[in-house]
């Protein structure tokens, strides 16, 4: 995910859950989430990267990200 990809939707108010499973990601750069302040649920199953490495820095405040098989 590209720094700053989801800016477009910054003051639009959605999405307000956001399904990344099984993307292959194993990294998130700084600025990959910038946009999404409307952001509460980030679904992240299958992903070689998971929600307790993922530095909360990352998201925006109060998101949750949930990689369990609940998710499929």
């Amino acid at each position: 995910i590209q720094p700053g990809a989801f800016r477009r939707y910054s003051g639009r108010g959605f999405p307000k859950r956001l399904h990344l499973v099984s993307n292959e990601i194993v990294s998130l750069e700084p600025g990959a989430f910038d946009g999404l302040e409307s952001l509460a649920w980030l679904y992240f199953c299958g992903n070689p990267l998971k929600c307790a490495a993922i530095n909360r820095t990352v998201l925006p405040p109060g998101v949750r990200c949930d990689d369990t098989d609940l998710c499929y």
